[in-house]
């Protein structure tokens, strides 16, 4: 899950540039006239990354939608997901917001309301009447709680996303403008990062007899504070005003394993929320890898409506349920749950791609809709 890449004018020489670590040879090369890789340049690598997150967190709730118990961890293979999204979406709020000074933080502040919350509130409102339309006997409910929550659990991550975006923002340029204090605010992030993710989800938030909607959302919320705390450290310490960073194929293939091998400790051993942090970090470093090939192509496609696919494939799987429970079908059975996988994410790739084709329902996808028509062939 990210923000628009923008192609804008040179750094502006009254904010310096952050640090070019890990940045290709490729890349070094521009101040010499060099090739570089263009920031309103879309990345194949980063784009396929999108996409294999999205198969993950689609799996993920097919997993958890029917094989409720602990006996199946095959979930867990999604949970990189939402912190990878946090790393790359964080990442490039940063450097949007260095490379145009001039931009207001009351306006960006503004566009991220419109381009995150209210996409947030027409899914809720979504959700809710398709519980209706599942449990009529019911009726419709909407809760206050809905305002922070959503209506279905998935939906927590967009407040999550405006809530780290607006964080950021407020202290991004400042520490550009003084090392010193932008070292220390990596340094304090991560500190607090691992401290958090040194601690189990409180046992409150798996026992209470509160509204379920509220504890899964505190529940998530909490699982999510590590990535969130690491991904605006990664941010103040990569984001820039000029060239993407892209990591050498040793960091990248490097990310790769510690991707694998925090999601199978977590598969057969302990669950912890710094695992999952630890896995959204190594899956960021393979996305800013430096690889360009025609066999990233069709799924850089799939992963620049990653963000719609995350938004509407719960509808899908929700719909299959339905189906599946009325007709009375084994819900432990492979290949029924191997189809709902794959249907739910071609159904949720057709619907988000339609909505972000035309401009009067592009928004409704996210922030990245309205780009996605004009990229669709640059791949």
């Amino acid at each position: 899950m990210t923000l628009a890449e923008r192609a804008t004018s040179a750094p502006p020489t009254h904010l310096p540039s952050t640090s070019d670590h890990f940045v290709s040879p490729q890349s070094m090369s521009a101040s010499n006239g060099g090739p570089v890789q263009s920031v309103g340049t879309r990345s194949q690598m980063l784009d396929a990354c999108r996409a294999i997150a999205g198969l993950a967190i689609v799996w993920c709730h097919v997993a958890t939608t029917f094989n409720p118990d602990d006996t199946d961890t095959s979930w867990i293979i999604g949970t990189f997901g939402v912190p990878f999204y946090l790393f790359v979406a964080l990442y490039f709020v940063a450097s949007g917001l260095l490379r145009d000074p001039s931009r207001s933080l009351t306006g960006f502040l503004i566009g991220r309301v419109k381009k995150l919350y209210v996409p947030f509130l027409i899914w809720t409102v979504a959700y809710a009447l398709l519980t209706y339309i599942k449990n009529r006997h019911e009726g419709f409910q909407f809760s206050a709680h809905y305002f922070w929550t959503g209506s279905y659990t998935h939906l927590y991550f967009l407040p999550l996303l405006l809530g780290c975006t607006t964080a950021l923002a407020l202290i991004v340029r400042p520490a550009a403008r003084h090392p010193g204090v932008r070292y220390a605010l990596i340094a304090v992030l991560v500190a607090a990062a691992l401290a958090i993710g040194y601690v189990d989800v409180p046992h409150s938030l798996v026992t209470t007899d509160a509204h379920e909607d509220v504890t899964t959302a505190l529940r998530n919320y909490l699982r999510a504070a590590p990535p969130a705390l690491g991904a605006i450290a990664f941010a103040l310490y990569f984001g820039r005003p000029g060239k993407r960073l892209v990591v050498p194929a040793s960091v990248a293939i490097t990310g790769l394993v510690v991707t694998i091998t925090c999601v199978l400790g977590q598969m057969f051993g302990k669950v912890t929320v710094l695992a999952r942090a630890m896995s959204g970090l190594g899956w960021t470093l393979l996305a800013f890898g430096p690889w360009r090939a025609t066999l990233l192509r069709p799924l850089a496609v799939v992963g620049r409506h990653s963000f719609g696919i995350y938004l509407c494939h719960i509808a899908f799987i929700r719909t299959a349920d339905a189906v599946i429970t009325r007709l009375d079908i084994p819900r432990d059975s492979v290949p029924m749950q191997a189809g709902v996988f794959v249907g739910s994410f071609i159904g949720a790739f057709v619907l988000s791609a339609c909505l972000a084709r035309w401009p009067a329902t592009e928004w409704i996808v996210g922030y990245e809709g309205e780009k996605v028509r004009k990229t669709l062939g640059k791949a």
